[in-house]
């Protein structure tokens, strides 16, 4: 207290990670750094899971680095945020990070929502460029289908808004053109290939692997935290020492999961020993590394083009010097 007034100081962190990504000039960072950038957000996100949050707005503006030249970042701006039980918001999330099931109303919606924009981010440490640059709902849902084809019929049929969107609605004879039917996952893994190579270079597979996990039209198939934390990209960069260091970790999350789902079986059963009859009365409820960053490589101008049979948005919009306003702008919601 001061002068009557509550004060809460916080930590002077350096930049945020969108800044840190222009600062290099949108040239993406090598494995190293965006695995320990991985590892903090999946601990990070574990950790909220646990508690039964959810961020509802993951982007590399809410990812703050303690220093410029240090990998240590932390999760910030819970101000769209909520309790799992206790969903409020329906309208969240920026929209390039916008998780599908937001946008169809596959609701209610959960912490897999903060694994999706997890995956978009990844991909844009790698390239420099945020994958689906949306201006609109209808265009966001459009570049999501460029990539990932369409959702399947379970999906839908759990979708509250998808009569928003001519892309679902087979009477529209105008609808934007896309895919008949849904894409297997190798097709999948090879267009995110695609447009990784077109604006950097060939990616590591089990990195494409990472990505494509996350980006599930399905928020029950999306990637947990906690398998994240235990994917082989993850595990196959790290020092021998650190390594053990994580698995160990890895198996006391495990066991520690493995105790609550006991205990809470056990009260599951002690509750319906318990069950109140008619003669009773009403029942109880009862941080930061060494420098690693990319030597800045050029981007081909020629490689930022349509994507052929793929028109993608994102890499025409974000190659021009001329677009970096509006990409900028929005960013926004």
């Amino acid at each position: 207290m001061w002068r009557n007034h509550l004060c809460i100081v916080f930590e002077l962190y350096a930049i945020n990670l969108y800044e840190f990504i222009k600062m290099y000039d949108y040239q993406g960072f090598e494995y190293g750094l965006i695995r320990r950038f991985a590892i903090q957000l999946l601990s990070g996100l574990r950790y909220l899971k646990h508690l039964g949050i959810i961020h509802c707005d993951l982007k590399p503006e809410n990812i703050l680095m303690k220093q410029k030249d240090k990998s240590g970042i932390a999760i910030a701006d819970f101000g769209s945020g909520c309790l799992e039980n206790e969903i409020v918001y329906t309208y969240i999330q920026s929209r390039f990070y916008r998780a599908p099931d937001i946008m169809l109303g596959v609701f209610p919606y959960t912490q897999q929502i903060d694994m999706w924009s997890f995956g978009c981010i990844m991909i844009e440490l790698f390239t420099g460029f945020p994958l689906f640059p949306g201006t609109n709902e209808r265009e966001q849902i459009q570049l999501i289908i460029d990539v990932i084809g369409m959702p399947n019929a379970n999906v839908l049929g759990r979708s509250t808004r998808k009569h928003l969107f001519k892309q679902f609605n087979n009477e529209n004879k105008t609808a934007v053109p896309a895919p008949l039917e849904v894409i297997s996952e190798r097709e999948k893994e090879n267009r995110l290939k695609y447009i990784m190579e077109k604006l950097r270079e060939s990616p590591d597979p089990q990195f494409v692997d990472l990505i494509c996990r996350c980006l599930e039209w399905d928020p029950l198939k999306r990637l947990t935290p906690d398998e994240g934390l235990a994917h082989e990209w993850i595990l196959k960069g790290l020092p021998p020492g650190v390594l053990d260091q994580h698995q160990e970790q890895l198996r006391q999350n495990a066991n520690n999961q493995q105790t609550n789902l006991t205990a809470s079986t056990q009260r599951s059963r002690i509750a319906r020993i318990k069950k109140p009859t008619e003669k009773s009365g009403p029942g109880q409820q009862e941080g930061g590394q060494s420098k690693d960053f990319l030597s800045p490589k050029k981007n081909d101008s020629n490689t930022r083009q349509s994507l052929d049979n793929i028109k993608l948005k994102q890499v025409g919009g974000a190659a021009s010097g001329t677009a970096e306003g509006s990409l900028e702008s929005n960013r926004k919601r």
